[in-house]
């Protein structure tokens, strides 16, 4: 089996994709489409795990520009959080919410770490790490994510 990439290209590649929608990465004779490559059959047929949660201090990313990043795709304003605190399961304050309009992305704001499902409400996100997504229903509460991954909700019930 011929390795194509060495694990830091690999983490190249992929920290352009996270970061810049829509533009192919090249990496030697490969360019890739990130939009074409989630959506194509040879994409991996592969279910997103959540990693092991790392204390970083506020604002940091993986690989210093990958971060958490929430897409909205309904049209309810959706909180977020740039700051989450174990001991609370959520927002450390206030000043660390801010709120996602419709149809909107937090691309370019920093890291975020989590969305918040206001109560009676239900979410269908797929959560996205590079090629690899997984589909869910999440109810009332903060939902944290991690670094590399977009959290994209897709619906809602109420």
């Amino acid at each position: 089996m011929k390795r194509l990439f060495s694990g830091l290209t690999l983490a190249a590649a992929l920290a352009g994709v996270l970061t810049t929608p829509g533009t192919p990465v090249t990496t030697g004779a490969l360019a890739v489409s990130p939009v074409a490559f989630a959506n194509s059959a040879q994409a991996p047929a592969a279910r997103y795990t959540a990693a092991a949660d790392m204390a970083k201090p506020k604002g940091e990313c993986s690989f210093g520009s990958v971060c958490g990043t929430v897409y909205n795709g309904t049209n309810l304003v959706v909180k977020v959080t740039m700051n989450w605190c174990l001991a609370k399961n959520g927002p450390c304050g206030p000043t660390d919410i801010k709120e996602l309009k419709p149809k909107k992305s937090t691309h370019g704001w920093g890291d975020v770490d989590g969305y918040l499902v206001p109560d009676g409400y239900k979410f269908k996100v797929d959560y996205q790490r590079g090629p690899l997504h997984e589909t869910k229903s999440f109810g009332p509460g903060w939902h944290k994510i991690t670094d590399e991954i977009v959290a994209d909700i897709q619906s809602y019930t109420h």
